[in-house]
């Protein structure tokens, strides 16, 4: 690797091409020991970031809105309310690697909210210093480092790289601008909202790793860390926080882990070269280390098989490279299935349109079978705006009823009897000009520095500004940013207000209110928040000071009157703005004492809303005594499924229903502790042996049987006013320890919590569960049936053992199925996987053949051996050639390890064990590292459909048996 450094620019160019790459490489082994290193670029790893960020918005895992108050001191004289704040996709910067652990930069964008910073001190009322709407063109945003980790599946074993919301530490913002002693109030504030997170809406997956499989280029077992590219450290460099994930991988042929961190020569394996239109030729690299280079069979590299990503991505190798070890690079790119929206997000006015395209997965345009729009805020149908043949029309401005909308754009595409979704988020605004402060105090005796003010727009395009007269400082502007700062004319009164007009495709007033004289006299409310036009605020003096002298309430600023008796009226026409209402004490002329109250005007009309539940239950659907009971097995991956039905009051005669915020905010609470019911951690599907907890929920569905089967939805009541949701129960609690479960969500409107007890008269408001312990398999639950594939039969009648005596090199399928008993039917097996048995630590790898001489003499050539067949329902991969370990090569030679499956004999949901003979395989000796491998029993635990595991040994007849090697055993083994 090479770098150039210009010490008088101060900057750094990093080349690390294809070409320098390989020569380093030529020097030897890149590895330090691991079976194969894999790096993922930061580009593409965003980019399955924005993928998981939008396609979440369908379901109930979105980041849901922060709320809440911040103090700003100890005394809690000094706050800021923080109302709705929404953030944008989370994207990753390697701009702090250092390979030694495997911490990131996390950036997410502030798209939108409200921000009011107000001042309380003990026993006086709250007086306003500034307030603002939030956009995302504003550059607000928050940071944090993050440490990347794995988790890996007890049923799929497959190791996921995850990034955790939660988990995040030195949480860093700018929305108070330059004010760094806020800013670290609000990251703090942030970091509480982050680590109350539910694991589905907090983790994310990077990369999996499929542990699943038994030859010596299968992963074993891997660990991560962070890298920079060359150079990407330096802040202002072009490549500036480029970087990657590294993953070391342990192979089923390494005896141990490689060196853990590497050593300072390990290179950065992705190389820097790009396309003629600038974008970055690789975006992935596999490393194998020189060592497992002979292990590969037919050309197959399985550890980039088992290199998976999520969203419907994949690993597409673009050239291999050997210069010691084998280099293969590629890029993460989509597979042909996937679809997109373009654009994928985009900010529009309300009443606004916007033009969406649906692309393959080569970007050629398709057309979508259907469309949809849902607005995450609204509680009914015109807030969700319209969408006709790709065209989005938003709510016109007096509908859309919040200062920002969230509408989640889908696009639906069917093909070859599938249907596929692409998604995209729109956000639209009710203003198209925010400035920032809207509305601000300042002390001018205090104030010596100049005000910053920011003006945003939706469409970028720049705005005009003009201080309003009575002029009380010297405002100076370029583009979108001002300075006002306040001189002499400002302190000729006790209180001054300097409005300034900021004009773009809307005109906006922002107002500074000058203080420079103490203001005794409180009113109440000191600041009113968005007071629509024509609406009439009441307005309170303090009466205990100065009682009985007389009082002068004016407007000193802004539009709208106010009554002798302080009750302002807001003007029904003109823009948006602050009023300053001042009352003052008067006697003989002379104003004696004084104060102010700021109401904040807005054209905005709230969207109405439901205020009440008539109804709220939670039922078992299916279930015992009016659905209230329910049990499932506690493997910890069987479902319960749980139906919730919440239905609001009318309001005004009119109905209407839960936003999808509020659906999201749905929980299962413990009724005995009041405890809410963690969610299964994800990317996993169940709750794996030794977690924490013994109950947890999930909001989608898994691969397995539900505890009670789904029947056909009779919907009889199709008012807007009812919603209906689910949630799917996992336990790991001991049998038949009862559990009693209720439901609460969360109103958008008052952050009111409603729960299910609350509704007294309702046999519903509580569920009660009850843990089954997992079945105890007896032997006659199962049925080994064999069946000859190749090698001749015996003619019908004929004795069992004329297939044997007769036919010297056969094929028989030995067919393990699950049938159950008369209390329990059985079910298909699900997922499988091969457990080591006996042979001691040199044979910690599991056998997926076992292997049989029909006797130990040195003479010896009949012999048998198995391989297996078996199809993962999940796994997108044909069943076409039966498997064997990885050793077998080394025994059986003077036969083809390369066997068709029979499909005719072949079903799902069964394990078939495939029975081989031969009379020509020369005998091996004891002590042969592959012979002693294969001469153990075989081990699988097999999970059928209820998630319920099955552990059965499989082995050949004991030797003591006439024919022992010709048929097979099973029974159960404990792990």
């Amino acid at each position: 690797m090479l770098y150039f450094l210009s010490e008088l620019e101060g900057d750094v160019m990093a080349v690390n091409s294809l070409e320098s790459l390989l020569e380093r490489m030529r020097q030897g082994s890149v590895t330090q020991g691991w079976g194969a290193v894999s790096i993922f670029s930061r580009g593409r790893l965003n980019r399955l970031l924005e993928q998981q960020y939008i396609e979440r918005f369908n379901g109930f895992g979105f980041l849901p809105p922060f709320s809440g108050q911040v103090f700003l001191d100890d005394l809690q004289s000094s706050y800021v309310e923080l109302e709705d704040v929404t953030l944008g996709q989370p994207r990753l910067s390697f701009n702090t690697a250092s390979l030694t652990n495997s911490t990131a930069v996390l950036t997410m964008n502030i798209l939108s909210g409200r921000y009011a910073a107000s001042r309380q001190a003990a026993g006086a009322l709250k007086t306003l210093a500034s307030t603002f709407n939030i956009s995302e063109s504003q550059g607000f945003k928050i940071e944090m480092d993050i440490d990347l980790s794995v988790v890996v599946g007890e049923i799929d074993r497959q190791g996921k790289v995850k990034l955790s919301l939660s988990d995040g530490v030195n949480f860093r913002c700018n929305l108070a601008g330059a004010d760094e002693a806020t800013n670290t109030r609000l990251s703090g504030f942030l970091k509480q909202c982050f680590e109350e997170l539910p694991a589905h809406r907090s983790v994310f997956q990077l990369g999996m790793l499929e542990l699943k499989g038994y030859n010596y280029l299968t992963p074993a077992s891997f660990r991560i860390l962070t890298q920079a590219a060359p150079g990407a450290k330096v802040r202002g460099a072009l490549n500036f926080g480029e970087g990657g994930v590294v993953i070391f991988i342990r192979l089923q042929g390494n005896t141990a882990d490689g060196r853990f961190p590497p050593d300072g020569s390990f290179p950065y394996l992705l190389p820097d070269d790009q396309e003629p239109d600038g974008s970055d030729r690789y975006s992935a690299a596999l490393i194998l280390s020189q060592a497992m280079i002979p292990y590969i069979e037919d050309n197959q590299l399985d550890v980039l098989n088992s290199l998976l990503f999520p969203g419907d991505n994949i690993f597409e190798e673009r050239e291999q490279h050997r210069p010691a070890d084998l280099a293969v690079f590629g890029n993460i790119n989509a597979k042909r299935t996937r679809i997109a929206l373009e654009p994928t997000f985009k900010t529009i006015r309300a009443g606004g349109t916007q033009r969406f395209t649906l692309l393959d997965w080569n970007g050629a345009q398709i057309q979508a079978s259907d469309w949809e729009a849902v607005s995450l805020q609204s509680h009914s149908e015109p807030g969700h705006g319209t969408i006709t043949d790709g065209l989005y029309t938003a709510a016109p401005r007096n509908v859309i009823g919040h200062d920002s909308l969230h509408v989640v754009v889908t696009a639906k595409y069917e093909t070859g009897g599938m249907t596929y979704t692409a998604s995209a988020l729109l956000l639209v605004v009710y203003d198209s000009v925010t400035v920032a402060p809207r509305t601000a105090v300042y002390p001018t005796r205090a104030q010596s520095q100049p005000i910053v003010l920011k003006a945003s727009t939706v469409d970028a395009a720049s705005v005009t500004w003009a201080p309003l007269a009575p002029e009380y400082g010297v405002l100076t502007h370029e583009a979108n940013q001002a300075t006002f700062t306040p001189d002499a004319r400002s302190r000729t009164k006790g209180l001054a207000v300097q409005q300034i007009e900021v004009t773009g495709a809307q005109t906006r007033l922002l107002s500074l209110v000058l203080v420079n004289a103490q203001q005794q006299l409180r009113i109440d409310p000191a600041y009113v928040p968005a007071v629509t036009k024509s609406v009439a605020v009441q307005l309170t003096d303090d009466a205990t000071l100065l009682p009985g002298v007389p009082r002068r309430w004016k407007v000193i600023s802004g539009g709208g009157t106010v009554s002798s008796t302080g009750r302002f009226t807001a003007l029904a026409q003109g823009p948006a703005s602050s009023s300053v209402v001042q009352c003052e004490i008067v006697s003989n002329g002379v104003v004696l004492s004084s104060g102010y109250s700021v109401v904040e005007l807005s054209e905005l009309e709230p969207e109405p809303t439901w205020k009440t539940l008539s109804q709220f239950t939670v039922k078992v659907p299916g279930g015992l005594e009016s659905n209230r009971f329910g049990s499932l097995y506690s493997n910890g991956y069987q479902q319960l499924r749980i139906g919730v039905e919440a239905e609001t009051n009318p309001v005004n005669g009119k109905e209407y229903s839960l936003s999808v915020t509020e659906k999201a905010s749905l929980k299962l609470v413990d009724d005995d502790t009041g405890a809410e019911i963690d969610p299964v951690e994800e990317p996993l599907e169940g709750i794996p042996r030794g977690d924490s907890e013994t109950w947890r929920s999930r909001l989608i569905e898994n691969r397995f049987e539900l505890a009670i089967p789904r029947v056909a939805a009779q919907d009889n009541s199709p008012s807007g006013a009812i919603s209906k949701m689910d949630i799917f129960l996992h336990t790991r609690a001991r049998a038949n320890e009862i559990k009693t479960f209720h439901v609460m969500l969360q109103a958008d409107g008052d952050k009111k919590f409603w729960r299910s007890t609350e509704f007294t008269g309702d046999i519903n408001k509580v569920i009660e569960i009850t843990p089954l312990a997992i079945p105890q398999f007896q032997p006659t639950d199962y049925d080994f049936t064999r069946v000859r594939v190749d090698g001749g039969s015996g003619n019908p009648g004929d004795p069992e053992d004329d297939d044997f005596d007769f036919h010297l090199r056969t094929v028989d399928y030995w067919k393990l199925r699950y049938v159950g008993n008369i209390g329990l039917p059985g079910v298909n097996f699900e997922t499988l996987e091969f457990i080591s048995i006996g042979g001691g630590d040199i044979h910690r790898s599991a056998s997926t053949s076992t292997i049989r001489w029909e006797s130990e003499q040195l003479a010896e050539t009949m012999f048998s051996w198995t391989g297996y067949i078996f199809r993962d329902p999940l796994k997108d991969k044909p069943v076409n050639k039966v498997k064997f370990d990885s050793s077998l090569k080394h025994v059986v030679k003077a036969e083809s390890l390369d066997i068709d499956v029979n499909q005719s004999q072949f079903e799902q949901g069964l394990l078939v064990i495939s029975l081989h003979r031969s009379d020509r395989i020369p005998y091996v000796r004891q002590g042969d590292i592959s012979r002693d491998k294969l001469s153990r029993d075989l081990a699988v635990i097999l999970v059928d459909q209820r998630g319920n595991p099955h552990h059965r040994r499989i082995s050949f007849l004991p030797p003591s048996n006439v024919g022992d090697r010709n048929r097979l055993i099973h029974t159960q083994f404990t792990s």
